[in-house]
């Protein structure tokens, strides 16, 4: 039997029917209400078999409630989803997917798209598969099915450019979870020391936290994502994870793989899906719901959440972990423990929107502390910032041990050895460093990193000082290394030039690059790169004139009609260009 999905809608308190599909189900009065506003769908499973079963969620609450089971059915679900979603929220159970080496499946919504990214469906789409592909290599082993469905969403805010649906959790009690997450972690291949006795430490009846400016309260309810629940519960409710993307983004999302740099007026676009996919496994903090209302919750990530010194992490003890107070204050230092009694396997934890307590304004706190990359302090894929212009990526990966580590502790079973190494950096031959080159067809040549699949090479425009944004010239991808040849019309001369050579293979890349100089007199002027200033020229530069800002989107790449590179094509550059106008010919 062909697996379909049969939408039922519950528009009263009558009989509800679909074609063949019969059923009829009555909620208490007090929650007819939450049950009209949803619509829902049966999922059939192969076999033909099912059942109903229906699911609530609020903010504040979250019951399950089962309709009326036909015999012989199992292994349905009902989701509950809003209706102006329901187009992209289908439920798509375990039992109607192939597992094709981890977990998590995508489903991708291309209508709404930017306008730079409509005809590259495919490579939006490859870039997804490559953060889930980031995931499932540390969670192949995991018994829990995760769709996550993609799209874009010109409705969200501007100073948002991706979010993941924040209800996509439900609470359970945390003396029957507690017991959970050590049962599932002896029965797991990923077994070790620090997990069981950072489980073993955790109280055994209530969590206490500090809330609010300095309330302190306790709780047993403890939110989970939906992996979550089905890895420790067997339980799912079939729905995917929404995660919506903001096409009015000011800065382009670039799908190119992980290995090429980010330019300035790029956010890496697979590392965001990589960080929100993250959001939905369940890197998720309750610290600002109890700051709003007293929400008498907190996540599974705040189990591990405690108080820090402004001067770093410190060792967590088995006394704090089962009596000391998890640290919900917004603006408050707060570390993850992921271990007893060692302070370098505590990480250090967004302090919340606002102003911390030491002055800096914080990210939300589902997140690691916001550290650049390029530092030694760098944590992982799940910090804060979505900074443009960066790879999220270091030692050719995305996620980062800290990143493992909490995933661990978080009740999914990792492997490391499903973690490999990424390739060795590439030995780049000629032409040397900082070398000045003739303009003419330039021979780039290179040697393969150790344990690389493939190469990719691009070459970038820096400007006639190296200021100016990044601008690709040429690229070549999935070669095995050798020479790649860049065609003489493509250069300009005085000016700089910078070539990579990423290394890629399964589970990694990595890059090495070098800056060459064009002989010559630079001529900023010709935008046509002919030799020559001159209608052609004129009429590029018109069309940048009539943007105006290097940042606006719809500017071609590299802004180079900002002929002074102040970040404005205005009357200074036209001022510029008619003088080489006039003279036509280049120095």
């Amino acid at each position: 039997m062909v697996p379909e999905y049969l939408p039922v809608f519950y528009q009263d308190n009558a009989a509800r029917t679909h074609a063949a599909l019969s059923m009829s189900y009555a909620p208490p009065a007090w929650k007819l209400g939450k049950a009209l506003k949803y619509p829902g769908y049966v999922v059939l499973s192969p076999d033909g078999a099912w059942e109903v079963r229906f699911v609530f969620t609020t903010p504040r609450e979250s019951d399950e409630i089962s309709g009326r089971q036909i015999p012989g059915s199992e292994r349905v679900r009902v989701g509950m989803v809003s209706p102006d979603d329901a187009e992209r929220t289908l439920p798509i159970h375990a039992r109607l997917k192939d597992r094709t080496g981890g977990p998590i499946y995508f489903n991708y919504f291309h209508s709404g798209a930017p306008s730079y990214l409509q005809s590259n469906e495919s490579a939006v789409r490859a870039a997804i598969q490559r953060a889930c592909d980031e995931w499932n290599d540390l969670l192949q082993n995991n018994a829990f099915e995760l769709t996550v469905a993609i799209y874009w969403d010109d409705q969200l805010s501007p100073s948002t450019n991706a979010q993941t649906d924040p209800s996509s959790r439900e609470p359970r009690n945390w003396t029957g979870l507690r017991s959970r997450l050590i049962t599932n972690a002896l029965d797991n291949f990923d077994v070790n020391a620090d997990e069981l006795d950072l489980y073993g430490a955790l109280p055994l009846f209530s969590i206490p936290y500090r809330w609010g400016t300095s309330s302190s309260t306790t709780t047993t309810g403890i939110t989970l994502s939906l992996p979550q629940l089905e890895v420790l519960y067997g339980y799912s409710t079939g729905n995917p994870i929404q995660i919506a993307f903001n096409p009015a983004e000011s800065k382009r999302f670039t799908t190119q793989s992980r290995q090429f740099p980010v330019l300035e007026d790029q956010r890496d676009f697979q590392a965001i899906v990589t960080h929100e996919i993250g959001h939905a496994l369940g890197f998720k903090s309750d610290s600002e719901e109890a700051q709003s209302f007293f929400y008498n919750y907190v996540s599974a990530f705040d189990l591990f959440r405690f108080p820090m010194t402004q001067l770093g992490t410190r060792a967590i003890d088995s006394t704090e972990c089962d009596s000391g107070e998890r640290e919900l204050r917004i603006g408050k230092h707060a570390e993850i423990a992921t271990a007893l009694d060692d302070a370098s396997k505590c990480y250090v934890a967004a302090v919340g929107p606002g102003s911390g307590d030491d002055g800096i304004d914080g990210d939300q706190p589902g997140h690691w502390g916001d550290y650049a990359i390029d530092s030694n302090s760098y944590i992982g894929i799940m910090r804060g910032a979505n900074s443009p212009g960066i790879n999220w990526w270091k030692n050719g990966r995305y996620l980062q041990l800290p990143d493992v580590r909490a995933i661990d502790i978080l009740g999914f079973a990792v492997r490391p050895s499903n973690w490999i190494a990424g390739p060795g950096a590439a030995t780049l031959g000629s032409p040397a460093a900082n070398a000045t080159v003739a303009k003419a067809n330039l021979s780039l040549t290179w040697t393969s990193g150790s344990g690389a699949s493939f190469d990719h090479v691009s070459v970038y425009d820096v400007g006639a000082d190296g200021s100016r944004p990044q601008v690709p010239i040429a690229q070549m991808e999935n070669v095995t290394g050798g020479t790649f040849t860049v065609a003489g019309s493509l250069l300009r001369p005085g000016t700089e030039y910078r070539w990579y050579v990423a290394g890629e293979n399964q589970r990694g890349s990595s890059f090495a690059d070098r800056r060459f100089k064009v002989s010559g007199t630079a001529c900023p002027s010709d935008l046509t790169n002919d030799g020559l200033v001159e209608d052609a020229d004129f009429s590029i530069f018109v069309i940048a004139y009539d943007l105006i800002d290097c940042s606006d989107v719809a500017m071609p790449r590299g802004c180079r009609a900002d002929l002074n590179a102040d970040g404005f094509v205005d009357d200074a550059d036209f001022s510029i260009l008619v003088v080489a106008y006039d003279v036509l010919v280049c120095p």
